[in-house]
């Protein structure tokens, strides 16, 4: 077991308790140790199995010490089973909704009786959510708009969640030897941000009855409908759906389920214009079926170039300018920037971020902590910044090979102005600009606000900058073809954060930023280890977005950042 999986228990247990209004400071002390946990140079599970001695973690006392025990022996631990089987499902549902939290979903609980989501709207519907004690009109409006956003991620996963599934599916798969070729389609492979459910092209190895075969073996958690070409099965709570073709009808079948709707649209219009039919059962030309033996085919049939899946959204993706065979990978990557160390909300030391980067071949990273006004994230006073840039000094004059770029994430205040005085920022190679309080601006004091930011001096990147949080809120109200406009008149680099909640700026924008002459960088907005793999996730954005390794800033080597970084303010 992994470290990752215990700190997630335990943060798990945290939000358990936070949801049935217990003790601030038990909820405290086990996310705290949590993070300790994430930060740790060693492996707990393999010193607890070895026999020897757990060395002293950080804000670990005996109790949490026994419930790690636990975790590494049963994979949970008797306490948060216990409290996950008498919490009501609608405290864990409400806490969900942005305006409500643990203490206020509490509190609808227990003095309006509330025990589904449906009730909660119906309550804020007859206005009695406004009439409790803590609440307003206000606040029940915000609460009743969030509510839709709650009933959308019931429907839809973030596909870094859809991921996880999808890995089962490969592993359930790899260990059958009675199908001969599958591939999940559908939105998934175009790696859209979020995922409904997954579609399953399959051959079969000479079996006539693949599909009931694969029903039965007990994979899948719900088996909701059943056919020889065709089973609705469920797994993880996501619908899956598998279709079984005939081998020579694999690739127009994968084409076709991969979608988009948008994208089909298109094609089959150019289909049509040069005497071609197409869908999932094959390319014809007149009667005559032709033979496809790749998607690369499909493509050179119609006479156009081959459109990789992330880019078969029916947007832009048939321009005859764009280079395709030349989309950013994660490869390509060289260093990431927008990382947080324990200074401020960050599981890791500095040395173990330099350490880790080493490991995955990285050449530089960039530290940039919360700002002082950050203070709910442990935001850096200016002395602890201080402290930091001689530590950053100190470990690249020990290392010729890595470099450490000193930063910080400074807020964007509601005037627009950065959370230090230029002095200060002077001293970092970059400032990444953000907001992270008062989004409820109108659009234009908010487009305003940013474009102040982006006009001071400091500012390097401008971070997340539509702030959404997928599936659970909208980005404020910006303009963001304006924004997108002064960054780049200011040779600010805007921010592709990878973060799978984020995922912002949205790929939608950014053939428009190339157009205006801009790059961004993917930053995995890293918080730990595990934060560092969502890099991933920008790549799949940038694809989509149509990028190619001159578009993204972190493809260039240490010089190459460095000089781009040189102007301070």
């Amino acid at each position: 077991m992994e470290n990752a999986s215990i700190a997630e228990i335990l943060e798990e247990y945290a939000k358990y308790l936070e949801i049935n209004n217990e003790d601030f400071f038990r909820v405290r002390a086990y996310n705290s140790a949590a993070r300790s946990v994430l930060g740790l140079d060693f492996n707990i599970a393999e010193i607890l199995k070895s026999g020897e001695e757990l060395p002293k973690i950080k804000g670990v006392g005996k109790n949490i010490q026994g419930h790690i025990e636990e975790i590494v022996n049963s994979g949970t631990f008797h306490e948060l089973e216990e409290i996950k089987s008498n919490t009501p499902q609608i405290l864990i549902v409400m806490n969900k909704i942005p305006g409500v939290g643990a203490k206020k979903a509490f509190k609808i609980h227990k003095e309006l009786g509330v025990n589904s989501l449906g009730e909660l709207e119906y309550a804020c519907i007859e206005n009695r959510l406004a009439m409790l004690d803590g609440f307003g009109e206000k606040s029940q409006n915000k609460i009743l708009k969030n509510i839709e956003y709650v009933k959308l991620s019931m429907q839809r996963r973030l596909l870094a969640d859809a991921e996880e599934t999808a890995e089962k599916i490969h592993s359930f798969f790899e260990s059958i030897d009675y199908v001969e070729k599958y591939e999940i389609a559908g939105s998934y492979r175009r790696k859209l941000e979020t995922v409904k459910d997954l579609d399953l092209v399959i051959v079969a190895q000479g079996e006539s009855n693949v599909l009931d075969k694969i029903a039965k073996e007990g994979f899948f958690d719900e088996i909701r409908e059943g056919g020889e070409k065709k089973i609705s099965a469920a797994l993880d709570g996501l619908p899956v759906d598998l279709r079984c073709f005939e081998k020579d009808d694999f690739y127009t079948a994968l084409h076709h389920f991969t979608g988009s709707k948008a994208h089909h649209e298109r094609l089959r219009g150019i289909a049509k214009s040069k005497n071609f039919k197409i869908n999932e059962y094959g390319i014809f030309q007149g009667d005559k079926k032709l033979k496809v033996s790749s998607e690369e085919e499909i493509y050179e049939i119609l006479g156009l170039h081959y459109i990789p899946p992330e880019l078969r959204e029916g947007i832009f993706e048939f321009r005859e300018d764009l280079d395709f065979e030349n989309l950013v990978t994660e490869e390509d990557i060289k260093g990431i920037f927008h990382i947080h160390t324990n200074y401020s909300d960050g599981a890791m030391a500095l040395q173990d971020i330099v350490d880790y980067c080493r490991s995955r071949n990285f050449k530089y990273t960039g530290i940039s902590d919360h700002s002082r006004s950050a203070f709910y994230a442990g935001g850096l006073k200016e002395e602890e910044l201080f402290d930091q840039i001689e530590k950053i000094d100190a470990v690249n004059a020990e290392n010729r090979d890595f470099f450490v770029f000193k930063g910080i994430e400074s807020d964007i205040l509601p005037d627009g102005s950065l959370d230090y005085s230029k002095d200060v920022l002077q001293k970092l190679d970059f400032v990444i600009a953000s907001i992270h309080s008062h989004f409820n601006m109108s659009m234009s004091e908010m487009t305003d606000r940013i474009i102040k930011a982006v006009n001071n001096p400091c500012t390097k990147i401008l971070g997340h900058p539509t702030g959404r949080l997928l599936l659970s809120r909208d980005g404020y109200q910006v303009d963001m073809y304006e924004v997108i406009k002064e960054c780049c008149r200011n040779n600010v680099i805007i921010e592709l954060n990878c973060n799978p909640y984020r995922l912002d700026i949205d790929w939608r924008y950014l053939q428009t930023l190339i157009k205006e002459g801009g790059r961004v960088i993917l930053c995995p907005d890293a918080h730990s280890k595990n934060g560092f793999e969502h890099i991933k996730y920008g790549v799949y954005a940038a694809r989509k977005g149509g990028l190619t390794p001159a578009h993204v800033l972190n493809t260039l080597d240490t010089d190459g950042i460095a000089g781009i970084l040189k102007n301070k303010c």
